[in-house]
């Protein structure tokens, strides 16, 4: 319930996040930015008149920045928290959307790429698949800041029949399960595979995955019953970790920490995804997870905020040899 004076200033209210649309008419099931049963938080959504989805790919995306500088004023005017779009190929307007409104911009998942970077052993590719390979110019990796320090795998729809017909042709009807298969062959092209080690300490919610899992189709999975101080992960099999939202909530971390750099293959890495709060708030100040992860001999190799998301990112390098438990040092909270 409601109480106490409220501020005003908007026609409605609730949208968390605002979404900039194409001009499309093409079907979106659950799962894609422009059905709104993909979220658990309610958007906004403002389509852009004539942003139709070949011009903004295999084109370029000529004469359309007016417009949509404009769509994201109009959603920063209704409330919006965050804005972003349902098109990665707009991310060569990032810079120049992010300075036309007082709030984050996210205009592609490509500005992902420099984070994915920092995870990854060195020498390893970070992969990319586009509805277009030969549309994804220069001018859309500098939008995103991929530089040419990152070596990148990218592997284009375009080889296919159904998919990129269906989008760049704006359609009105798509083979959902011929578009599932010539996703899983491209992205086969990016790599021979890897396998995912799911790790939790509760069964339920082992369970709750492996059905999750099963029901979609989805392989190449690993699914284990951890431990509250020991992850179970095989030996030397990791190479990058990803502790997403769950640090804070870890009974002995040096333990953890401990029993989890064996599991980790050379030059792997570790991330963390947290929030700056205090533990008993369910989050981890990054001062105390430096201390925490180098007590035990892992060094910090990056930091990144997350914005426009909440928390952080931390990546680590595990030390090569572990020091003897007695000569850890617990950190003061």
């Amino acid at each position: 319930m409601t109480s106490g004076r409220v501020q005003g200033g908007f026609n409605q209210y609730g949208f968390t996040v605002g979404i900039l649309m194409l001009d499309t008419r093409f079907p979106r099931i659950p799962g894609d930015m422009g059905n709104a049963a993909t979220f658990q938080f309610p958007v906004r959504y403002q389509r852009v008149t004539g942003a139709d989805p070949d011009l903004v790919v295999r084109r370029g995306a000529a004469g359309l920045l007016p417009a949509f500088v404009e769509g994201a004023r109009r959603l920063e005017s209704e409330g919006v928290g965050a804005i972003t779009t349902n098109c990665g190929f707009l991310v060569k307007f990032q810079h120049e959307m992010a300075g036309s409104v007082r709030v984050p911009v996210f205009t592609s998942s490509l500005l992902l790429v420099p984070l994915v970077h920092r995870l990854i052993p060195r020498g390893r590719r970070v992969g990319i698949m586009t509805v277009n390979a030969g549309s994804l110019t220069q001018e859309h990796l500098d939008g995103a800041g991929i530089g040419g320090d990152i070596p990148l795998a990218v592997a284009g729809m375009e080889t296919e029949k159904e998919f990129t017909r269906v989008l760049l042709g704006n359609e009105m009807v798509l083979d959902v399960d011929a578009a599932r298969e010539e996703h899983v062959r491209v992205a086969r092209r990016l790599g021979s595979g890897a396998t995912i080690y799911a790790t939790d300490v509760k069964a339920e919610f082992v369970d709750r995955l492996r059905a999750r899992l099963t029901r979609e189709g989805i392989g190449g999975v690993t699914l284990i019953l951890g431990l509250p101080r020991d992850p179970r992960l095989p030996l030397h099999s990791v190479d990058v970790a990803i502790l997403s939202h769950m640090y804070h909530e870890i009974e002995n971390p040096y333990e953890f920490l401990y029993r989890l750099q064996p599991s980790l293959a050379p030059g792997a890495r570790v991330g963390v995804i947290d929030m700056d709060r205090p533990t008993p708030r369910h989050g981890t100040p990054p001062a105390l997870l430096r201390c925490e992860l180098a007590a035990v001999g892992y060094r910090q190799l990056d930091f990144v905020w997350l914005a426009p998301a909440d928390g952080y990112l931390a990546a680590f390098t595990p030390p090569e040899t572990l020091p003897p438990p007695g000569a850890i040092q617990p950190c003061r909270q």
